[in-house]
């Protein structure tokens, strides 16, 4: 995903007055990038699917972000903002999250052939926006199946107060059902561990990055 990299530079303002400010460079791609998202824009869960990215690879089609039914697109800027619909007794399980469809979805698929996807990288960021907001997030895919006991990646759970983006990575199988995907990979992203309704979060970043070595490529013959 995008390397978020850090100046600390001393300026001027006009009257000649000095002051330290911190710049940000951030970089995209890189090698085996297939596909990586652009969520900058006006409220993009407004306009789904939201197809804009930095870069995708010439072998890969590309569907967009979309939602489950448990999802309610929300305002917000540079993200795709969202809340769910959750209990108010206590935090919301994953199983929970699962029967009630609260996933972003998105997929992707070879132009001109199968893709090799066998220990691709998934990174995708996430900020809670709102207290009661989903604390937690889960990766499934529609070759390993969306049952609970499925999940590629569960996430730990973070207190209510923490407002961090965080980076989440994620390592997919190297088994033969990644090897010559012939149809298209979907990769569900699901928001457990909210309480009440209408608290936001929101999807920062994601990125799907194919391993480069000469053994492994986009295209499976």
């Amino acid at each position: 995903m995008s390397r978020k990299n850090f100046i600390l530079a001393r300026v001027h303002d006009a009257d000649g007055d000095p002051a330290w400010r911190i710049f940000t460079l951030e970089t995209f791609g890189g090698a085996g990038t297939l596909l990586q998202s652009d969520f900058r824009g006006a409220s993009p869960a407004l306009h789904l699917p939201w197809t804009k990215n930095f870069v995708r690879s010439d072998p890969v089609t590309w569907s967009g972000w979309s939602v489950g039914p448990g999802i309610s697109p929300k305002t917000g800027d540079n993200a795709l903002v969202f809340s769910v619909s959750a209990p108010a007794a206590a935090n919301e399980t994953l199983a929970q999250a699962l029967t009630d469809g609260q996933y972003l979805r998105a997929s992707v698929s070879g132009t001109s052939g199968p893709l090799d996807l066998r220990g691709a990288e998934v990174r995708f960021s996430t900020r809670r926006i709102g207290f009661h907001s989903p604390v937690g997030y889960a990766l499934f895919t529609n070759l390993t199946g969306f049952a609970e006991s499925n999940a590629l990646y569960v996430s730990s759970s973070v207190s209510k107060d923490n407002r961090d983006e965080i980076q989440h990575i994620v390592t997919l199988p190297s088994t033969a059902a990644f090897a010559a995907i012939s149809g298209s990979l979907e990769l569900r992203i699901y928001a457990f561990g909210a309480q009440f309704d209408g608290h936001t979060t929101s999807l920062t970043a994601f990125k799907l990055t194919q391993v480069v070595h000469g053994r492994r490529r986009a295209i499976s013959h």
